[in-house]
């Protein structure tokens, strides 16, 4: 019984890839979704993702589930970077593998 509750949330969660983001920001309720996968030149990141949400307190809520749900991911490397002194809607979390 106590093997089933040692279970590691590698095997409970799918694998964190872009399928998956979408998913959950589905889940998530955003809006306007927009993924756009940049060329293998540019060496920054492979996707680029655009969504709008019904607040800004949704955005970031979304934003942190996203970094969550990486962090319980296979590995528990992140980067988060937010920018919200330009404006309000916007926020950039960025994922490292």
């Amino acid at each position: 019984m106590s093997s089933r509750k040692v279970e590691t949330l590698e095997t409970v969660l799918p694998k964190f890839n872009i399928d998956f983001v979408v998913a959950l920001l589905r889940q998530e309720n955003a809006k306007d979704i927009c993924v756009i996968q940049l060329p293998p030149e540019i060496k920054y990141c492979n996707y680029f993702i655009i969504v709008s949400g019904s607040s800004t307190r949704h955005l970031h809520a979304m934003a942190h589930y996203m970094l969550k749900m990486r962090y319980y991911s296979k590995c528990r490397e992140y980067i988060l970077k937010t920018d919200l002194s330009a404006l309000r809607t916007l926020t950039l979390a960025q994922f490292s593998d």
